[in-house]
């Protein structure tokens, strides 16, 4: 028997049970001791939603002035451009499998660009 089998336009599990939908996205997060997030951006070819600079000065999410500075460099961007529906053909694996495979073009050259912590 099928994982997963349809009965009445419901997607039902191995069990019986219904599945319920639901939407999702899949981001990529990246903390570094100190690499500039550009060089993430430029390498990946993805706009970041999310930022900073170790030792920039803290921010808000109104950008107001926080106490402090960031220790590590950060940086977040969407892999997917909408969100989708958890039934919907499961095209978040395609979605996965093509920025995996865009990633690892990169990946030799940058590794050998951004410098390892101590």
């Amino acid at each position: 028997m099928q994982a997963a089998q349809r009965l009445g336009g419901a997607q039902l599990n191995s069990t019986g049970n219904s599945m319920s939908e639901y939407e999702f996205t899949i981001s990529l997060r990246i903390r570094h001791p100190s690499i500039e997030p550009r060089t993430i951006t430029q390498t990946l070819g993805i706009e970041p939603q999310h930022t900073w600079k170790a030792g920039d000065p803290r921010r808000g999410l109104a950008g107001e002035a926080r106490e402090g500075s960031y220790r590590e460099s950060y940086w977040m961007g969407r892999l997917m451009p909408e969100p989708e529906l958890s039934l919907a053909d499961f095209q978040w694996r395609a979605c996965c499998c093509r920025r995996s495979l865009s990633c690892v073009d990169h990946t030799h050259s940058w590794r050998s660009s951004v410098p390892m912590a101590a």
